[in-house]
């Protein structure tokens, strides 16, 4: 299994088919989440923000829960969401028409940045309040949450598979 989620009160995890599978007692009992998303639907990954599980899939959009993964309804009209993440208070979404935001008040994702360019993975680190962007090729930094970018360049950059944040280091 591959860890999709987990926090103090969710351990969700993506099964030998694909599906999300939730645990609410540390793994000792299991539920399989889906109810709504379908069998098809491929989960990249999963959050929890504002009391909501967020569901980010590679070809139906954003998916919500507020009944700790057991049913799960479409939000909003985004397509290809290739990460989601909290930075700052805020969740936002990496898509294939660039970086999403979501507004609580309205419900709605809005643009955060990098209009019409594919954002393949982001990170963001909290100690220095700067945010990295993955639009491949580039490597992009942003310290206004992706309203401006610059490229950082890095020879031999190719793919990044993952970063890790200190309090003064990418």
């Amino acid at each position: 299994p591959e860890i999709l989620f987990a926090d103090s009160k969710y351990l969700i995890v993506k099964d030998g088919f694909d599906h999300p599978r939730v645990s609410l007692d540390e793994g000792k009992n299991w539920l399989t989440a889906g109810m709504g998303l379908g069998q098809t639907v491929q989960v990249k990954n999963i959050v929890h923000f504002n009391k909501t599980l967020f569901a980010g899939t590679a070809d139906n959009g954003v998916f919500t829960s507020a009944d700790d993964g057991k049913t799960w309804i479409k939000n909003g009209t985004l397509i290809t969401v290739n990460d989601l993440k909290v930075c700052d208070n805020n969740l936002y979404a990496a898509t294939e028409d660039g970086l999403k935001k979501y507004n609580i008040a309205s419900n709605k994702w809005e643009d955060a940045g990098l209009k019409a360019k594919e954002i393949d993975d982001f990170f963001y680190n909290p100690f220095t309040k700067i945010m990295y962007l993955i639009s491949f090729p580039d490597l992009l930094e942003s310290k206004d949450f992706g309203v401006t970018t610059k490229i950082i360049q890095r020879p031999g950059f190719s793919q990044v598979e993952k970063m890790q944040f200190t309090k003064d280091t990418m």
